[in-house]
């Protein structure tokens, strides 16, 4: 089994091919789980190929808190995938009336966002499935994504979701619960939890992004963040959490200052090159910092280049702003 196919990142998946990477029955697992376009069907098919090539191992849990039981592979898959049927029967299945009501919102690689959120509420699976293809018909069906919930009227049975691609197929489905806490707990098994240093193709000063983070967000409540990009700056662990990856990165602010930031990612095998003609206003300071951090700039070249940057979409926004005519421009002598 090709077990690269399902790496979400086409930059990292090569690269692991290239390199000969050999994948460890949990990292397989993992993978299959966290592939963003795979079909449930396609995913089970994977997992009953694993638990038949790979060995039943146990996962090394990096967490050191003593709290967490022993993980074995063949069985956490078994159990995941019974449980993930059970959630799709229990979505799909008719309530009695009053009892649970659907809604759905719908994400798409062309930026577009919405959904019914509390306005609209529908009384069966068939309603809001068939009223949410509808609605995302005229995106790509490829780069589109629904999200549709079961959740009960009294607010106290735990709240179900799966998610859909363009063409209907199910990619997801799990239950939040809430704790004593009032926390939301999603029941994926570990599969969340679970941690791996898969060897990355990118290099410091690199700008990075992870494309699809919008459509895999989990609050149907409110809108997802769009991908931003970010200066690549390596790995290490968390400060506060040692078991997590932290990618330390160089970020832009809405005025184009700069700050540094250590980002827990979950999945690294997301990440991809931002295409860099789509850096436009101060968004070019990106360019000018990624050619600073790579030793092709000195800082007082870097310096000038970025004042530079500032000034010009600060000149751009105000004669925007003023709307001013070209020929008073031509007039007061600002152009030739």
């Amino acid at each position: 089994m090709d077990v690269s196919r399902f790496i979400n990142s086409e930059e990292v998946r090569d690269h692991l091919k290239e390199t000969g990477y050999e994948f460890s029955g949990f990292e397989a697992a993992w993978l299959v789980w966290n592939c963003r376009s795979a079909p449930i069907e396609e995913r089970n098919a994977a997992w009953r190929d694993i638990i038949e090539t790979y060995p039943d191992e146990k996962y090394e849990d990096r967490r050191t808190d003593g709290l967490h039981e022993p993980v074995y592979l063949h069985s956490m898959l078994k159990e995941y995938m019974e449980y993930q049927q059970s959630v799709i029967d229990h979505i799909k299945e008719t309530p009695a009336p009053g009892t649970y009501a659907y809604r759905y919102r719908w994400i798409t690689g062309d930026g577009g966002v919405g959904g019914t959120g509390l306005g609209r509420l529908y009384p069966t699976y068939e309603a809001v499935l068939t009223e949410s293809l509808k609605t995302v018909s005229a995106y790509d069906k490829n780069k589109s994504r629904i999200q549709i919930e079961k959740r009960p009227v009294n607010g106290k049975d735990d709240i179900a979701e799966i998610t859909l691609n363009g063409a209907g197929e199910e990619i997801w489905a799990f239950e939040e619960s809430f704790d004593t806490t009032g926390e939301i707990r999603d029941k994926s098994f570990g599969f969340a939890d679970m941690r791996f240093d898969f060897p990355l193709p990118f290099y410091m000063g690199d700008i990075l992004y992870d494309p699809g983070r919008s459509l895999v967000f989990d609050d149907i409540q409110c809108d997802p963040p769009a991908p931003e990009p970010f200066v690549y700056m390596g790995c290490e662990p968390d400060d506060e959490f040692p078991e997590r990856t932290a990618v330390c990165e160089y970020r832009l602010n809405s005025d184009g200052t700069i700050y540094e930031k250590k980002d827990i990612w979950e999945d690294t095998t997301s990440l991809e090159y931002y295409p860099e003609e789509d850096l436009t206003g101060t968004g070019k300071a990106m360019i000018a910092l990624s050619s600073l951090v790579k030793g092709e700039l000195n800082v007082a070249e870097f310096a000038n280049i970025f004042a530079y940057i500032l000034a010009d979409d600060h000149a751009k926004r105000m004669k925007q702003h003023m709307q001013l005519s070209k020929d008073a421009i031509w007039l007061a002598g600002l152009e030739e």
